[in-house]
């Protein structure tokens, strides 16, 4: 009898290079790859364009747009990771597979949205951590959220921050151009929930 764990990874938000889902994906799969234990098979699923940016021996699910639809075509997995609170990719629920949610943020609590939209993702979430088997929270003030919007047993809720690894190449060139006036730099999503606008009062 084969033991072993399979170990799905959602990183289907990876399809966005340069945001922070894309940067949490990156170090928690190369985490895992680091920490991954003898009885488990780890896989990543990736957009197409994606595969290999866990190294050419790792192991990939191509993301399908018809998973949302037809998720008993997603491959059967023993784990199944969900590292995105509005994701729309889970495995069958006939596979009985174990569902870890992590959750980033519950900003359409906060950010004063009609209330057709607040309620629409309402219902998402309460799903989400009602199939979830244990639920990440990257805060205690996102487990504080959770806990008062949904309906969840607040013991499968574990708070674990985001973290990042040290990157191993340190010398970084200096951009080309002239730099004599104060600058900001920053990478990410720009709209107006990143606050973008009020970055200048800081100089």
């Amino acid at each position: 009898m084969n033991n072993n764990r399979h170990v799905v990874l959602d990183c289907e938000r990876m399809r966005f290079a340069y945001n922070g889902l894309y940067s949490y994906c990156k170090q928690l799969g190369d985490a895992l790859l680091h920490q991954q234990p003898p009885n488990s098979d780890l896989a990543f699923y990736v957009p197409e364009n994606k595969k290999g940016v866990f190294g050419k021996d790792s192991n990939y699910v191509i993301q399908n747009h018809l998973h949302k639809f037809l998720p008993k075509n997603v491959p059967n997995c023993n784990i199944w990771h969900c590292t995105f609170q509005g994701s729309n990719y889970f495995p069958a629920k006939r596979m009985h597979a174990k569902i870890v949610a992590t959750i980033h943020d519950l900003n359409f609590l906060h950010e004063g949205i009609p209330a057709e939209m607040q309620h629409k993702h309402h219902q998402k979430i309460q799903k989400l951590v009602t199939r979830a088997d244990k639920i990440v929270a990257i805060s205690n003030f996102v487990k504080k959220d959770i806990i008062e919007a949904f309906n969840v047993d607040s013991d499968k809720i574990e708070v674990i921050y985001h973290g990042h690894n040290k990157p191993l190449y340190q010398n970084f060139d200096k951009p080309t151009g002239s730099f004599n006036t104060t600058f900001f730099f920053a990478l990410g999503t720009i709209n107006r929930k990143k606050i973008f606008m009020y970055c200048r009062q800081c100089f």
